[in-house]
């Protein structure tokens, strides 16, 4: 799998690694070009909001990604 998307249903239960350590609240990466895009959160573990627009912020991190899909 090249493209993954959290959004897409057939995805759920997929594991993300950047570097061989699992990351939690990927958006969306992409394993051939080496990028994921995960939900930021605070020091305290909370997910993290742009105050002005109420959107989640994110962090576009690079890597060796593993994409390692649910077993069904």
């Amino acid at each position: 799998m090249t493209h993954y998307t959290a959004n897409n249903s057939d995805h759920l239960g997929t594991r993300v690694f950047l570097d061989g350590v699992e990351v939690e609240d990927v958006y969306e990466c992409d394993d051939a070009e080496g990028w994921l895009v995960r939900a930021r959160r605070n020091s305290d573990g909370k997910l993290m909001a742009d105050p002005l627009t109420c959107e989640a912020l994110t962090d576009l991190l690079y890597g060796v990604v593993t994409v390692i899909p649910p077993v069904r």
